[in-house]
This record gives structure tokens, sequence and C-alpha cells, in this order.
């Protein structure tokens, strides 16, 4: 991950909306098209990008309803439901954790690693696609922006949830 410094603070001073306005719609315009793009290819499988993730999560290490919703960022009532939607489907299996009988513990199954790999082949091959449009340099250049702005922390400083004139 990449360390904040104050060279990646802007140097002359704060942006202006259209600066932001253009980075938060462009944002949300790259995610609608990459979904777009994925969809088509998850749906056969049985899966969505909500799926793909916690699927890969459980994959990764996180067999524990609650570290899965922590790490996903999802409500635990939310998560239910999507893990019950992957034990329909016979991807996931569920049993009592054996060191504690009040958790339960989540596992891939065979079926379920043979969609994950092939939702991540085709995954990969898209997103391959979009980013081989992108000079070297330039990919290299937005993933250390991506790994910037994915590591600044700022809940401890959120700024003014009303505008100062109506406060």
């Amino acid at each position: 991950m990449s360390s904040l410094s104050s060279e990646h603070l802007p140097a002359d001073g704060p942006l202006d909306d259209t600066q932001i306005l253009r980075f938060l719609g462009g944002l949300w315009q790259l995610n609608r098209r990459i979904k777009a793009d994925v969809l088509p290819l998850l749906t056969p499988l049985g899966l969505d990008l909500r799926l793909y993730f916690i699927l890969l999560t459980i994959r990764r290490g996180q067999v524990h309803p609650k570290t899965i919703a922590e790490a996903l960022d999802f409500p635990a009532s939310l998560l239910s439901r999507y893990l019950e939607q992957l034990r329909t489907l016979g991807f996931v299996e569920r049993r009592l954790d054996p060191a504690d009988s009040r958790r339960i513990l989540l596992q891939v199954t065979p079926a379920g690693h043979q969609a994950l790999e092939s939702a991540m082949d085709a995954i990969k091959h898209n997103t391959r696609d979009r980013l081989g449009q992108l000079e070297p340099e330039r990919l290299s250049s937005l993933l250390e922006a991506i790994e910037v702005l994915s590591d600044l922390n700022l809940t401890s400083h959120p700024g003014p949830l009303i505008p100062k004139e109506q406060a």
C-alpha cells in the first residue's frame, strides 16, 4: 500500500466543485460500465458481483459470517440472505465451528470453486481489456492513486454535514 505524504495533497489548495464532480461522476460511470460488462458473464454462473465477492472472501479465509460482513461492509442481515443464496446454489457449505459450537463456519464447495474460477477468468479478461487501453505509465499512476485514496481514513475529519450558510 502507498503511504500518504504531502506530495499527494493538492498543491494549489482545495479542489474546485468541477474537479470533485468530475471525479465522483467518473467513478460512478466506470462502476456502472464495469458492472454492465461483467454481470452478463456472471449471470450464467448464478452469480452477481455481491455473491462473487462474498464467495471470494470466503475462499480467502474469512470463514465466519461476522468477519465476512466486516470485511465487505455488509449489514449482517443482508449478508445472511446472500449466504443462503450461495448455499442454495451449492457454492457454500455451513457447519458448526468445532472450536465454538455457537459459531458457523463457511466453506466453498467444489462447485463454488469452479464457479469462482470461471467468474475470475471472465472478470480478469474483461478488466485486462479495459486497463489495456491505458499506456503503462498512466496505468501505474492510476493504480497508485487508487491505493492512496483507498488508504485514506477521513472518518476522523468528516467535515461539515450541513453547509455553513445553513448551520
